[in-house]
């Protein structure tokens, strides 16, 4: 059997990446039915130029332990490679990505909520472009 995950991966190191010109920001939002009910959050993030991969987590009090302790913010940087790993034939590599602010419901934020929110906003930030 193939390993289709080895393969894309490998397929996907292979192609020549693309440079982020500049610096740019959106706000992403989520706001769907789940499976058990609404799923929600918000996030508004910048994206700039880097010659590697750098995150850094503006958000400030509560937010933030809210975010670290959930893991809400490892979902919103998966949401950003997802959109940024497949949405052109050739990937973006190298970024800084910036988690500026948040909107966390205490009953409907829930991890999967933050990767949506954070793929909007990339998608977003891209048709700027």
């Amino acid at each position: 059997m193939k390993e289709y995950i080895n393969l894309w991966i490998t397929d996907l190191l292979n192609r020549s990446p693309l440079d982020i010109k500049g610096i740019s920001s959106a706000q992403g939002i989520c706001n769907r039915p789940g499976p058990s009910g609404m799923i929600t959050a918000k996030v508004k993030i910048s994206l700039g130029p880097s010659d590697r991969i750098i995150v850094i987590n503006e958000v400030k009090g509560e937010d933030r332990k809210t975010l670290e302790m959930h893991n809400f913010d490892e979902q919103i940087i998966f949401g950003a490679l997802d959109v940024l790993l497949t949405a052109k034939l050739h990937p973006y590599r190298t970024f800084e990505l910036r988690i500026l602010e948040v909107e966390i419901h205490e009953i409907t934020t829930v991890p999967i909520a933050f990767r949506i929110a954070a793929a909007d906003a990339i998608t977003k930030i891209m048709r700027s472009w």
